[in-house]
């Protein structure tokens, strides 16, 4: 996680002994993509992680608008966006949640999306140790 250190704004709370074996390059683009989209839509976002019950936990938390219940499914589908100028200036093409989801699947996790005690969006990915 030492990489994401220049992500300004992104406050941290990292376990130093959570050991989890992944793909590196894939966990890092899963949360790359997330870690983006949190400072794309909030001024104030939050990662932690540690390891519970069998799992690591990775929780990204924003302040933003969040994502309404009723397309926080929708939202992983391919290609979906919220922002609807398509405009790649105000964001991406909508794969960035999409790619996420995928790889923590093909780590044997789960991915849900809630709402952050911060008012925005609270993502949560669990990963098998």
């Amino acid at each position: 996680m030492a990489s994401l250190d220049h992500k300004k704004g992104i406050k941290k709370d990292l376990s130093p002994h959570l050991v989890v074996e992944v793909r590196a390059k894939s966990i890092k683009r899963a949360l790359k993509n997330l870690l983006e989209n949190a400072g794309r839509y909030s001024t104030e976002s939050y990662i932690k992680a540690y390891k519970s019950k069998g799992l690591a936990h990775i929780i990204i938390d924003d302040n933003g608008a969040g994502i309404p219940v009723h397309q926080r499914q929708e939202v992983f589908k391919p290609f979906v966006r919220l922002e609807k100028s398509r405009n790649t200036k105000t964001g991406g093409v909508g794969l960035g949640l999409s790619i996420a989801q995928d790889i923590v699947h093909s780590h044997g996790g789960q991915i849900q999306l809630s709402r952050s005690p911060l008012g925005g969006l609270l993502v949560h990915i669990k990963i098998p140790l």
